[in-house]
């Protein structure tokens, strides 16, 4: 991996056996060059060493929050990648990276993994069960909160209007666990249980995270955690923004 083509318009990303090529531009044509340059090359690379790429499972996807002209066809390995449409989001590391990357489609698709293993669960954790609270917590915590912030780093600047669906299903199960009545809120569950609110755990996790960034080897090579002079999107902000104040 060490002669790994570097293009510096372009940057890529590693996990495993799952490669992402990327750029930001100004300009949609300029952007595809760019790619399209670090594809050859890249490719290139892959044919010297052997490599196979399964062209089927490559997606091409743009983000922006501006309209742009539809540019040509990447091409990789003589096969032409269709564009992902706008309204479909694309999919790398199990998180859905949605046109203007405000995560709702992400975020959604958490709610709905997280409601299907409370219906799992349904026959052990319900108002007449016997399991006790204690146990009842054991099984949130492993099974239901890791499945509420699986990367959620990545999505921490995502709208208040978003997050509130992950809060619901935490509620929902915290109330299960301890067959709170409905005139008991929300509010006094999480405090005698000691389970903050959804978005306060994030905000945790997400600073713990970029805290963390700059003892990672990757931090010089990816400029991870940087600080940017660009314009500020409107609503939407960076991820390490939503830990900033306003």
């Amino acid at each position: 991996m060490s002669d790994l083509p570097q293009l510096n318009n372009s940057e890529t990303a590693l996990y495993a056996d799952d490669t992402a090529l990327f750029t930001s531009h100004n300009d949609i044509n300029y952007a595809y060059d760019n790619i399209q340059s670090h594809l050859n090359r890249f490719t290139k690379w892959t044919e010297n060493w052997k490599i196979k790429i399964n062209s089927s499972k490559t997606q091409a996807k743009i983000f922006t929050l501006r309209k742009h002209p539809q540019p040509p066809l990447l091409c990789i390995q003589n096969t032409n990648l269709q564009w992902v449409n706008r309204d479909t989001p694309a999919k790398y590391l199990g998180v859905l990276l949605d046109t203007k990357l405000n995560w709702k489609q992400q975020i959604k698709s958490i709610a709905d993994k997280a409601y299907a293993k409370t219906y799992k669960l349904y026959p052990i954790i319900n108002k007449k069960s016997a399991l006790s609270i204690d146990c009842g917590l054991v099984v949130y915590k492993a099974l239901i909160l890791p499945t509420l912030t699986y990367a959620c780093p990545i999505w921490n600047s995502a709208a208040r209007t978003n997050f509130n669906k992950l809060e619901i299903v935490q509620n929902k199960f915290l109330r299960r666990i301890i067959k709170a009545p409905w005139f008991v809120s929300n509010n006094q569950i999480q405090h005698e249980l000691d389970i903050p609110p959804i978005k306060e755990y994030i905000n945790h996790l997400a600073q713990t995270f970029f805290s963390s960034l700059p003892q990672s080897p990757s931090t010089s090579i990816f400029k991870l955690g940087k600080s940017y002079t660009t314009p500020r999107r409107i609503k939407s902000r960076y991820p390490k923004d939503s830990l900033k104040p306003p």
